[in-house]
């Protein structure tokens, strides 16, 4: 048993909470590894020992519930933590009935998971989230009057704005049409569909501080749940309206702040050997710092490098699957390619 880095297996569907929860465990110094439905999680399990696992609830393939059962079948020691924007009394008691350990509500902030690892796994030598800053990133300005509060979306990420404004844009690349799709979905009564939606979108908007789109993601979750067409329809009526107005912000955002920088990120990177970005990228894959997903945009782009083009597909597969250890050795037959 290592005391130092204990091991946590991740399973989480959604690309914006993965990247969340991964940064504050990295932080935390946990060996991390990430499963995105019950079915990955039970072949993780297959292969390697986990000290406590994260579950989340609502995945398609395998949900948490059933996967938890199976996994208790063979290891009823390990704590397994369920994690869901459901916090109700009968959500919880599921989850226990289930075979689930505890119950942590999202979004899980830096200090309720440093306390629920040090409940259920009281021997790891864990490290408390220190601030992080990013210089070079221009300050969060949305408006005056602004559907997220960026300050406590950037606390949710342990402080790390270059994450949290990664989580903006790729909330916008991922979920940008969930709204049509929703309105097709109740016009053709696929509630099972708008509950998905919305249960999504309401853990995202937790994470990121959208305040009123995750009130009203999760009044739309539980008009659908009871088939009260009144209530749906005023439900939907609401959540159109936030959901538009945070969309609205972030292009705008997006637009003036996120292309600005990037711009001047590429500027600057052009002047690189590809040698250069290489170690780059193998600071940032060993320090864990999403930046290297955004980094992997602009060198995927390097002649030099696409020769290469094997290694640089699995390098970017890798990475996008937060496997940085494994993209690291990519990394390094990558440079002594480049040496030859």
């Amino acid at each position: 048993m290592d005391k130092q880095f204990p091991r946590v297996l991740l399973v989480e569907d959604n690309r914006v909470n993965q990247q969340v929860m991964l940064e504050l465990l990295e932080q935390l110094k946990t060996r991390v590894t990430l499963a995105i439905n019950g079915l990955e999680a039970l072949a993780c399990i297959e292969k390697t020992h986990f000290d406590l696992i994260f579950m989340d609830i609502q995945m398609p393939q395998m949900d948490g519930m059933t996967a938890t059962s199976i996994i208790r079948r063979d290891h009823p020691e390990i704590p397994i933590i369920a994690t869901t924007g459901n916090a109700l009394h009968r959500d919880r008691q599921e989850a226990l009935d289930a075979g689930m350990s505890d119950f942590v509500a999202k979004p899980i902030s830096s200090y309720q998971l440093y306390e629920t690892l040090r409940r259920w796994i009281p021997w790891a030598d864990l490290e408390p989230i220190s601030n992080h800053t990013d210089s070079d990133f221009p300050p969060l300005k949305l408006g005056r009057h602004t559907a997220i509060d960026t300050q406590q979306g950037i606390a949710h990420v342990g402080n790390n704005k270059s994450l949290y404004i990664k989580l903006l844009h790729d909330f916008i690349q991922d979920h940008h049409n969930d709204l049509d799709t929703i309105s097709v979905a109740l016009s053709n009564s696929e509630f099972k569909t708008v509950e998905r939606i919305a249960h999504t979108i309401a853990s995202i908007a937790a994470n990121i501080a959208a305040a009123a789109l995750y009130k009203s993601s999760r009044l739309l979750d539980a008009s659908v749940r009871v088939r009260n067409t009144e209530a749906i329809d005023l439900a939907f009526q609401r959540f159109s309206t936030e959901f538009n107005q945070v969309m609205v912000e972030l292009k705008q955002y997006e637009k003036i702040t996120i292309g600005t920088l990037r711009k001047n990120r590429q500027e600057s990177q052009a002047r690189e050997q590809p040698m250069d970005w290489l170690l780059r990228m193998d600071r940032l894959l060993s320090e864990g710092d999403a930046e290297a997903i955004d980094l992997l945009s602009i060198i995927t782009d390097e002649p030099e490098l696409l020769k290469q083009t094997d290694r640089v597909n699995q390098l970017s597969y890798l990475i996008h699957r937060f496997q940085f250890d494994d993209a690291r050795q990519v990394l390094a037959e990558m440079g002594s390619e480049l040496e030859h």
